[in-house]
């Protein structure tokens, strides 16, 4: 968001100063390489709306399409007492994990969310503020930032708790790819 308004009171700056030539082509170049570094806004619009289409029709087959295997930071929602899966055992466990991975609250938050409310982070942001978040950098489609879905909330103990859905493009189609739980992946 920040980075919006800054390229917006850059690009402001420039229409009111002087319109040369030189200015124009300087407000141009800006205005295709912040273009260039997002892929077109309906193909987060469509994604997001068969996210949350499949999310509301309990849809397992859907979400595993929708979803990156492995999934980054699954971990912590999955039954360790219970021996993984062979063959397909990404899946399985994320089925299995799935009404954990997608409490009532996060679940909510999901459905409620417009596609242009996701928060939008750089790949660099998200590595810095992430715990374990460049582990999921490497799958995702050069030059395009993460969105997130957070939802926050207090947990049984009383104390507050938050998550969220990592969405990105990896082999140019958007895909669930994290999870983060309480700021980092794990």
């Amino acid at each position: 968001m920040n980075r919006t308004l800054l390229i917006g009171s850059f690009l402001l700056s420039l229409a009111c100063n002087n319109n040369t030539t030189e200015n124009n082509s300087a407000t141009d170049t800006i205005k295709v390489a912040v273009a260039a570094s997002q892929p077109p806004a309906n193909d987060t619009a469509a994604f997001w709306a068969g996210f949350q289409q499949a999310l509301q029709e309990k849809n397992d087959d859907k979400l595993i399409m929708l979803t990156y295997f492995p999934l980054s930071g699954i971990t912590p929602f999955l039954d360790t007492d219970k021996p993984a899966p062979a063959a397909g055992g990404d899946t399985a466990q994320f089925i299995t994990a799935l009404p954990v991975i997608l409490n009532k609250a996060l679940r909510n938050q999901v459905l409620i969310t417009p596609w242009d409310s996701l928060w939008v982070i750089t790949p660099a942001d998200f590595e810095q503020q992430v715990t374990g978040g460049q582990t999921l950098l490497p799958v995702i489609d050069p030059g395009t930032n993460l969105r997130l879905c957070y939802a926050q909330w207090a947990g049984d103990d009383g104390k507050e708790t938050n998550q969220a859905l990592v969405f990105g493009r990896v082999k140019g189609e958007y895909k669930l790819c994290g999870i983060t739980w309480k700021g980092g992946i794990y």
